[in-house]
């Protein structure tokens, strides 16, 4: 439960009424019982009212619960109750009037008992007070897109709001905006609310985004059972371009992909691979390798074969190949853009994605799909570099040491890519996509005869790849805050950006790196904008949401 400063201090202030005693001792006194002195309600006490309990052993003709917000100078509310039960059970109705004596924010509420005898003395028990909590607005926002062509949603915990508007603007200010309501009849049933957007109304918000990265701001606006009404922070987000999936079908295999892609294919059974790109964003890609290597696992083995080839003996192919030890997926995918650089890489396919600059932000260990001697296999989350701007992407991959060689070999390698701030809208659509890769019968089958020992290994994949995707889309899914906030932080650092916001109004400026130490806190007295602090690192706020302001605003 939240206390707000200023309802503490009235608490405080009220404690010595609220010990006050009416002949609370005597034999004739009351006592109260519960809700205990200090309870706190919120407003989802609306739907679930306490039940007020007090003792005596004094017989009354009569006694009423009475309510104040001022020691009682003003009686603001009273419920009259049959004087045997020694309890109030207060309706919904009821319970909402009487929180409603504080209108706004919340705030201190005092009751007692007052017992009437029959010759009409009355006797009053002490005095207990209730804190009526702020409004509190909806939690973890979140628009989600399920899978390719499917409706996109939106998703929040209620936290006990009951209507609700889901504001979209052009920018912060919602100078152009759009709105779509929802409601709950019940929020202590519904603690999470879900709405699905009509393509015509998705369009719509996406016309609201600015050029560029700018985006889309948007909000949750929430009303509760006392009318009162609280927004979240603004978030923004940049929508996903509006993708048109068709089929590709070239004989033996066969795939759904956005309209417009580029598909590049290398290899056959085993080595058979693609890659799906978009020719004007090539970060936005997905792929596919049955294998790729070798690589070594030991640096003298690559020194001998260096100086070897240096003597003009046999050709190596792969003597460029990076030494990746221990021989793990993790530790061949740092090693991507070393394994793209080689010769090798390129004779095979001309548009090997390169991946640039790959940092691993997360690792999952997965089941093995070959059952080969150390086998090791994970889903890799990462953030890469190229052309000047940031992609994130999703890898899986089996790594497989070669006996007797200090060499190992990657097998059933794929992945989905996009730039950062489309990643989250577009790894649905390219996970469904992936899903939809197949191989028809007869080539497999031809498989089987000419490379019988490896592809008995690889053939299940070949078939289908929806169960291997399927572990790229759930990881996303359960995809943590910190893994985020760390994403973003490497994304910033290679653009050279650091990450400030204003405490007053909780907006977010991208500034280039050093900018805040070096530049703004010595002139910091001279700025109108003096109050700038550096983002805490462990907020999701100031790093999953695009940043809302821009580097020229301050002043």
């Amino acid at each position: 439960m939240r206390r707000s400063g200023w309802s503490a201090l009235a608490l405080a202030i009220l404690a010595p009424l609220s010990n006050r005693s009416f002949g609370q001792d005597s034999e004739e006194g009351i006592r109260l019982l519960s809700p205990p002195d200090g309870a706190s309600f919120g407003v989802c006490s609306c739907y679930d009212p306490p039940v007020f309990r007090w003792e005596t052993s004094t017989a009354f003709k009569a006694v009423e619960v009475q309510f104040s917000t001022n020691d009682f100078v003003k009686l603001l509310a009273r419920l009259r109750v049959k004087p045997e039960l020694g309890m109030a059970a207060v309706k919904p109705s009821t319970w909402r009037k009487i929180l409603l004596l504080h209108r706004v924010r919340g705030g201190i509420l005092q009751w007692k008992v007052v017992g009437t005898k029959a010759d009409k003395t009355r006797i009053p028990s002490g005095v207990f007070s209730l804190e009526l909590e702020e409004p509190e607005p909806a939690a973890n926002a979140a628009i989600e897109i399920p899978e390719a062509g499917a409706s996109p949603q939106i998703a929040w915990e209620t936290r006990c709001n009951q209507t609700f508007k889901v504001w979209f603007g052009s920018d912060r200010n919602f100078t152009r905006k759009k709105a779509v309501a929802a409601a709950v009849k019940n929020p202590l049933i519904e603690t999470r609310k879900r709405i699905s957007l009509k393509a015509s109304t998705w369009a719509a918000i996406g016309k609201l985004a600015g050029a560029g990265d700018a985006g889309v701001c948007w909000c949750v606006e929430s009303l509760d059972a006392l009318r009162r009404t609280t927004r979240t922070r603004v978030l923004r987000f940049v929508p996903p371009p509006a993708l048109k999936i068709e089929s590709y079908n070239v004989g033996f295999f066969s795939i759904r992909k956005p309209k417009g892609w580029e598909v590049f294919t290398a290899g056959y059974c085993s080595t058979f691979a693609f890659l799906i790109q978009d020719p004007s964003r090539p970060l936005r890609r997905m792929f596919y390798f049955g294998q790729i290597g070798p690589v070594y696992t030991d640096q003298s083995k690559k020194d001998f074969d260096a100086w070897y080839t240096s003597q003009g003996y046999l050709e190596i192919p792969y003597v460029d190949a990076p030494v990746v030890s221990p021989a793990t997926a993790e530790n061949f995918f740092a090693h991507w853009p070393e394994v793209a650089a080689m010769k090798a890489a390129e004779a095979f396919m001309p548009r090997f994605p390169h991946i640039e600059g790959l940092e691993i932000i997360s690792v999952a260990p997965q089941p093995g799909y070959l059952p080969l001697p150390g086998a090791d296999s994970s889903l890799v989350r990462g953030i890469f570099a190229e052309g000047g701007a940031t992609g994130e992407g999703q890898f899986f991959g089996t790594m497989v040491p070669l006996p007797f060689s200090d060499l190992a070999q990657a097998y059933i390698v794929f992945g989905v890519t996009a730039p950062k701030e489309e990643f989250p809208m577009l790894l649905p659509t390219l996970v469904a996509c992936l899903e939809s890769f197949t191989l028809t019968d007869a080539y497999i089958n031809w498989c089987f005869v000419q490379q019988h020992q490896i592809w008995e290994g690889v053939a299940e994949i070949g078939r289908t790849l929806s169960e291997a995707s399927d572990i790229i889309y759930d990881a996303w899914a359960q995809r943590s805050a910190a893994d985020d906030i760390l994403a973003q932080k490497r994304s910033d650092a290679m653009l050279g950006f650091d990450r400030v916001y204003d405490p007053d109004t909780g907006t977010v400026y991208k500034v280039p790196a050093g900018w805040y130490e070096d530049v703004y806190e010595p002139i910091r007295d001279t700025m109108d904008m003096n109050g700038l602090r550096l983002a805490p690192g462990d907020d999701p706020y100031y790093w999953t949401s695009a940043p809302l302001g821009s580097f020229d605003e301050i002043r």
